[in-house]
């Protein structure tokens, strides 16, 4: 399967709405492989006494590592963000079949502080991602509003965002658009875009890898950690670059990555945030 660049016209359509779906990028034997490894590392983290972590598994281990840096993935971002790009972030999402997890409305952009928003998220369905089983939900064109005032209403064991935020305005929902995946196909998202999804309703599980995107020439406000270059340059030094490539060791990088959970959460609590 070959992704299809994106086209004068795609480009003005995310501008416009926020968004792009859905994008084929990953084989079915790619999409079982990367299933096959987020689920061998979720078994090793459960007979440890880690707390189940799903966030920045491209620093710690060489196939999520491979993922977010896919040439696929990275020619449907550049002519958004342009040459220059690091891999910000990423987040595995999984929903169990019934699970009552579900995503807040909320933007991405809110906390991390962006000078300006070249910042990009691509969504990769490792499952079939349907309304019934809790699909990402967007508002079409919410991004051109801004950056929008935030609560943390809805911190619950429920909610699937770390600090519980969603944004403090009506939402309609009979705007919302959701972004039905097939297993290998992604999504893009704006990072000012209103997005969030419901519960699994289904008798099937839902699985997909969050990849956040950002031009190098953006500072942010929220003190981070190490990013990827993922592509071209970068002259501006607005980061810390992870210049290795993780191993394959599942125990150094489960150690690694509660060793980096912990320093995020110190480092939100030294700046007020919730934890």
């Amino acid at each position: 399967m070959l992704t299809i660049p994106l086209s004068p016209s795609d480009v003005q359509q995310y501008q416009a709405e926020g968004f792009l779906s859905p994008l084929p990028i990953l084989t079915v034997d790619e999409v079982a492989y990367y299933r096959a490894s987020e689920e061998r590392l979720q078994r090793a983290i459960a007979a440890t006494s880690t707390p189940r972590l799903s966030a920045h598994l491209h620093l710690h281990f060489r196939w999520a590592y491979d993922l977010v840096t896919d040439p696929r993935i990275l020619d449907i971002v550049e002519p958004i963000l342009g040459p220059n790009i690091l891999v910000h972030s990423s987040t595995m999402f999984g929903k169990r079949p019934g699970d009552e997890q579900y995503v807040s409305w909320h933007q991405d952009g809110y906390y991390i502080n962006l000078t300006t928003p070249a910042f990009v998220s691509a969504w990769v369905a490792l499952s079939d991602s349907d309304v019934e089983n809790g699909c990402l939900r967007v508002i079409p064109g919410s991004h051109r509003q801004g950056r929008l005032p935030h609560g943390e209403t809805s911190k619950s064991e429920k909610n699937m965002l770390l600090t519980g935020q969603e944004v403090a305005i009506e939402i309609d929902e009979g705007t919302a658009v959701d972004l039905v995946l097939r297993p290998g196909e992604a999504s893009l998202h704006h990072v000012d875009l209103l997005h969030g999804s419901n519960a699994n309703r289904s008798g099937r599980p839902r699985t997909g890898f969050a990849i956040r995107y950002v031009a190098t020439h953006v500072k942010q406000g929220l003190k981070h950690h190490p990013v990827l270059l993922a592509r071209g340059q970068d002259e501006y030094h607005h980061y810390t670059v992870q210049e290795t490539r993780p191993g394959e060791s599942l125990e150094t990088g489960i150690a690694e990555m509660q060793r980096q959970a912990e320093w995020i959460t110190e480092t939100r609590r030294a700046e007020g945030m919730p934890t």
